[in-house]
């Protein structure tokens, strides 16, 4: 993900948090990992996030076994980063939709829903899995959400593909609402690439060679080298073959 749709994913969050800076908070991680051994369909761990920075309080050691990244090199930035490419637009309008739901609550209703999506993670070694994510409020302030605990599950084995789905699980007699409909204007298709690097994808997309784009844009082989890396880079793609795949799958061409 990059640092412009990062960048997004806090400005969600600071706006469900209302920018309340966050009170102590001591987690009790022995307790919650009784309760959740009991319910979780496959390998899982879980986390407390603060919303107001953006950041985990807790990070259950479970996730080294299932995304195989060291403990140590895992932070919030890091984990939005490793969202495929494709499933990153639904992860922001799920956000938002999580934002102006959990906005429109009364203040007893907050911690009487679960928030339930999926969307692919890129473990270390390069392939992906489906993660079930599902978030409840563990604390709020001034009646606004500032801190989650959540818990992501590898059911690659139940849904080996298909779109990411929205939920929201009314708890304590709340009613619910499952798959919820977005308008598709909502999934942005943005790719956060500057206009240089637009004109590049473009030409890639159409199978030029960087000496060609080189020619075409008046510049040197070196520039436009530098930069197919940071497209690359920017986009989360490998090679330019998943570019141009994922181009034409997000309409920015």
């Amino acid at each position: 993900m990059n640092t412009t749709r990062i960048a997004k994913v806090n400005q969600v969050w600071q706006t469900l948090s209302d920018g309340n800076i966050s009170p102590d908070f001591k987690p009790e991680p022995s307790l919650y990992q009784q309760l959740l051994h009991l319910f979780m369909p496959g390998d899982y761990y879980y986390y407390i996030i603060d919303l107001s920075r953006m950041s985990f309080d807790y990070l259950s050691p479970d996730v080294t076994e299932v995304l195989e990244f060291p403990y140590e090199e895992l932070s919030v930035p890091f984990m939005l980063e490793l969202i495929h490419p494709e499933d990153q637009p639904f992860f922001i309008a799920f956000e938002e939709k999580v934002a102006d739901f959990f906005l429109k609550l009364e203040p007893e209703q907050i911690k009487q829903y679960k928030v339930s999506y999926d969307f692919r993670m890129r473990r270390k070694k390069g392939d992906y899995i489906r993660i079930l994510q599902q978030v409840i409020t563990l604390q709020t302030k001034n009646e606004k959400v500032v801190r989650t605990l959540g818990i992501h599950t590898n059911i690659s084995h139940i849904k080996p593909e298909g779109t990411p789905n929205l939920s929201f699980i009314g708890l304590q007699g709340q009613p619910s609402y499952y798959q919820i409909q977005l308008d598709k204007k909502s999934i942005s298709t943005t790719n956060g690439l500057t206009s240089r690097e637009n004109q590049i994808l473009k030409l890639l997309v159409q199978g030029k060679l960087s000496k060609e784009i080189a020619s075409e844009l008046h510049l040197s082989v070196l520039t436009v080298n530098t930069h197919r890396r940071n497209i690359l880079e920017k986009t989360g793609s490998n090679n330019v073959a998943e570019l141009v795949s994922l181009a034409f799958h997000n309409g920015w061409v």
